[in-house]
């Protein structure tokens, strides 16, 4: 979590990071998440109106609050749709099976978390989540500013901090930087892999014409767990015929 003011100082940007986590608890693991970001968010948006009212009694309400929403997304995971084939997935036998199931499937981003809370609670699968970000060649991190956006009409790029570089060269680390998620299930040897990327959230891989999809692998494919984690860091996933759409997703969630 970073909190970072404009130049101004009149406002200020309150960014959440995911950090790589391995072989937890899918339920634990998205609840404190929403637990913190909840928690901070109200804490941005209300503390001035309640700036009479002592901390320690604006924090525990605050919390109370973000268990009351974390409670209400819950339910809503649990009560979104799933395609039972989802879960025939993690007994499949073989490459072929597998295939056979997802082919035309479709996942919404609560039916995707309902199938991992599920498949931990039922078949025992933990879970882990790599993330990863390449920039364009000759780009250093260090050369970023803090923080840095297109603009709406994607004409402009608005930066806080300082930078050396120019907005054109902002513009291509926003259009060709390489981000991806891959969301792991894993049971002794056997592992499922839902990976994402940046560039097919934002319409921009040919699939479908442009649908937001993930990708998917699993230990039938023939690879080594550690390959395709490999791949997650180095922004060179191998390849896969599986597509997954995603439906109901907003670029702006």
């Amino acid at each position: 979590m970073l909190k970072i003011y404009s130049d101004d100082k009149g406002s200020f940007y309150r960014l959440f990071f995911d950090e790589d986590v391995e072989f937890v608890n899918p339920v634990k693991y998205f609840k404190e998440s929403s637990l913190a970001s909840s928690f901070y968010l109200l804490k941005d948006s209300m503390s001035l109106k309640l700036k009479d009212i002592p901390e320690e009694i604006r924090n525990k309400a605050f919390a109370r609050k973000a268990n009351e929403i974390w409670k209400e997304r819950l339910e809503h995971i649990l009560n979104e749709s799933l395609n039972k084939d989802f879960l025939d997935l993690l007994i499949a036998s073989s490459k072929k099976g597998q295939l056979k199931i997802l082919k035309g499937k479709t996942l919404s981003p609560n039916s995707l978390a309902k199938f991992l809370f599920l498949a931990y609670s039922e078949f025992g699968f933990t879970f882990s989540r790599y993330i990863s970000e390449s920039l364009p060649k000759n780009i250093e991190k260090t050369q970023l500013p803090l923080l840095f956006e297109l603009s709406e009409d994607e004409e402009n790029v608005e930066v806080v901090g300082e930078t050396v570089l120019k907005e054109g060269e902002l513009k291509n680390v926003i259009n060709h930087r390489k981000n991806i998620v891959a969301n792991f299930l894993d049971k002794g040897n056997e592992w499922h892999c839902f990976y994402v990327t940046y560039k097919s959230l934002a319409g921009k891989e040919s699939w479908n014409g442009g649908q937001a999809h993930y990708h998917y692998l699993s230990n039938k494919f023939g690879l080594s767990r550690d390959e395709v984690v490999k791949g997650v860091k180095t922004g060179k996933m191998p390849s896969t015929p599986v597509h997954i759409g995603i439906e109901n997703y907003r670029k702006d969630q």
